[in-house]
């Protein structure tokens, strides 16, 4: 495998899976910081504004999902003139490309109204 056909495949699983890992790491660290900003004692004295901490998470979410978004496209652009059943490594590469241009745009809606919808709804309830 010569070097810029491995780059090429790295930014192909990128565009593919950046969006879903940067959804599933700040859905994980919102999840985290939610309970520690509803905690009365232990861990809350170190984080005074959750609300900063997740506007940041979500930011930075997103802005992978965006560089994913735009890996798939530039995959896109270098595999377009490819027959969709022809041999593997670039119909591969087409057809997984379509796939990350497809939910790049679904997993930003879900980073957006993650963070968003975290900073809107206040308060805590008890269990």
């Amino acid at each position: 495998m010569t070097a810029s056909r491995a780059s090429a495949e790295a930014v192909q699983w990128f565009g593919v899976l950046g969006s879903p890992f940067a959804w599933t790491a700040q859905h994980v660290v919102g999840f985290a910081l939610s309970e520690i900003g509803c905690r009365e004692t232990g861990m809350s004295g170190w984080v005074d504004h959750v609300d900063g901490w997740v506007l940041a998470v979500t930011l930075a979410a997103a802005a992978v999902v965006v560089a994913s978004g735009a890996a798939a496209v530039a995959t896109y652009r270098r595999t377009r003139p490819v027959d969709e059943q022809g041999a593997p490594p670039r119909a591969r590469m087409y057809f997984l490309s379509l796939i990350g241009i497809a939910v790049c745009p679904l997993f930003l809606a879900m980073v957006l109204m993650s963070g968003i919808g975290f900073v809107q709804l206040t308060g805590c309830t008890a269990a």
